[in-house]
């Protein structure tokens, strides 16, 4: 574009390279400091954003570490898990603790509740609803597929060990166990929707299998 071909200054408004007089400085001043207002709201904004939601910034401010590098801390989240805390901040944050597939094998470990006058044992599942372990996969996990392992009882599924998705019933037994307690990052809902995601499945599988069976 030729200079001739450029669009004139507007009326009040200094052309470029030269300073801004009169009304036209007080418009860029008061421009400047909306700008500035408004970074400041976002920074506020963000700084009061449920850190779960801030990817890897470690959920509730909680740690995990890989099953085979159990020194490193690690952001106890699907997106944060990867990366490493700072030794800076280790002091500030609470493990999201965690039970093996394993450990769940026998009923007898599972989270237990007062029903019908003796203790049950429990899992959570889709909407948070306590399930009992004669409950099939699919319904617990709200599905419509109820064909191979999705018909299965879950206390089958882990008492057998065979599918991945002892995994997934793992880590609703450990939120049925330790979320409530501030310790487990994820609500069961919240596992079973990314269950359900295509696009969050694969990581959120690695993430309960890796980094949160590290219980006994």
């Amino acid at each position: 574009m030729n200079e001739s071909d450029r669009d004139p200054p507007a009326h009040g408004t200094p052309a470029d390279g030269q300073a801004p007089r009169g009304d036209a400085a007080g418009s860029v001043a008061r421009r400047r400091t909306l700008l500035r207002s408004l970074s400041l709201g976002a920074a506020t904004a963000a700084a009061g954003a449920p850190m779960k939601a801030l990817a890897g910034l470690g959920g509730d401010r909680k740690y995990c570490f890989h099953k085979s590098d159990p020194v490193r801390k690690r952001h106890a989240t699907v997106s944060g898990c990867h990366s490493v805390i700072s030794s800076l901040y280790h002091r500030d944050f609470t493990e999201s603790k965690g039970r093996s597939c394993w450990y769940y094998g026998s009923t007898d470990n599972w989270p237990k509740r007062w029903n019908k006058n003796q203790y049950q044992a429990y899992c959570k599942g889709v909407n948070n609803t306590a399930f009992t372990p004669d409950a099939p996969f699919w319904q617990v996990f709200g599905l419509s597929d109820k064909s191979g392992y999705n018909g299965w009882k879950i206390r089958d599924l882990m008492a057998q060990q065979i599918s991945p998705h002892r995994h997934w019933i793992t880590g609703c037994l450990n939120s049925t166990a330790f979320y409530d307690g501030g310790q487990f990052t994820y609500t069961s809902h919240e596992l079973v929707s990314m269950f359900k995601d295509p696009a969050k499945q694969l990581a959120c599988l690695t993430f309960l299998r890796d980094f949160q069976e590290n219980g006994a």
